[in-house]
């Protein structure tokens, strides 16, 4: 009965605050008066104040306000509901070119500390990659190198469309830094291949994976197989099928998603629902919501 209360109270304390926001959106009350205010009854809790920042943002363009909503709310990317105002923030921030108030606020809340945290710096390389800000990504993934950060700086290129960059750091990086590859590194490679119309690379960088002694997982050949359905390399699909075979991954959900996905956005939705056939004779998993598209389309 107490858990009951105090789930029904939290619940109606967030109703009040919302509308408390709503009401104060477009006054000029400060984010900080907002987010921590001086009355100690006032006071919200850390996803109270993610909550709020985030409602904050959706009504927000003015740079500067949006940067105080931020600092005010105190981001961390450690919540998941922090990385998506984070999210918000930078995008709107992008959309009107505000590139110094991002240099600003990824500065001051994820790089400012004397002992960079690990998770701040590779959170910060890919909200620059989100706003296309490649100097300052790779001056974050320069305070502290690591496998981490490399990988982050890669994802970072691929969401600002910078693939022959991504060539270039997977390529020099790790001898330059001193930074090891591990799985994720190179199937964040596969995956700028399978975007860039380039995936028959995937091959020379699958060898090298084998001489490293890495292993393949289920997104190795799932990111290969993707671009080679975009590439319309049907030959090279059954190839990477028969590797998938060879090195133990056997075809899952993600995997029929795929080929569905693919063969479904090429217009074969005949041979699509024959894979979808097969997928439940071999009473393979499904999951709804892989689904919706291909339904559309059929």
């Amino acid at each position: 009965m107490a858990l009951y209360t105090k789930f029904r109270d939290q619940k109606l304390h967030s109703r009040l605050l919302i509308r408390h926001l709503s009401a104060t959106a477009t006054t000029t009350v400060s984010p900080s008066a907002i987010l921590s205010p001086s009355d100690s009854s006032a006071v919200l809790t850390a996803k109270q104040k993610s909550r709020a920042a985030l409602h904050l943002l959706r009504s927000e363009n003015e740079p500067s306000r949006i940067v105080d909503i931020c600092r005010a709310a105190a981001l961390n990317p450690s919540s998941h509901l922090d990385r998506n105002a984070f999210s918000s923030a930078i995008s709107k921030l992008s959309s009107s070119q505000s590139f110094s108030s991002i240099r600003s606020l990824v500065d001051d809340l994820l790089l400012s500390s004397k002992n960079p945290n690990p998770r701040f710096v590779s959170h910060a390389i890919v909200l620059f990659g989100h706003a296309g800000m490649h100097d300052d990504a790779l001056r974050a993934f320069r305070s502290l190198p690591s496998p981490r950060s490399l990988n982050a700086l890669l994802f970072a290129c691929i969401i600002s469309n910078n693939h022959s960059e991504l060539a270039k750091i997977f390529r020099e990086y790790p001898t330059i830094y001193g930074v090891s590859l591990d799985l994720e590194t190179y199937n964040t490679v596969i995956k700028s291949f399978a975007e860039s119309g380039t995936t028959r690379s995937f091959y020379s960088v699958f060898d090298e994976m084998l001489k490293r002694k890495i292993k393949s997982n289920t997104t190795t050949f799932c990111n290969a197989l993707e671009g080679f359905y975009k590439e319309q390399r049907f030959d090279d699909v059954e190839k990477v099928l028969e590797l998938m075979r060879k090195h133990d991954c056997n075809p899952g959900v993600s995997t029929y998603n795929v080929r569905i996905l693919g063969l479904t956005k090429l217009g074969k939705s005949e041979q699509a629902k024959e894979l979808f056939g097969e997928m439940l004779k071999k009473k393979v998993e499904t999951l709804r919501r892989h689904w919706e598209f291909a339904r559309i389309q059929w």
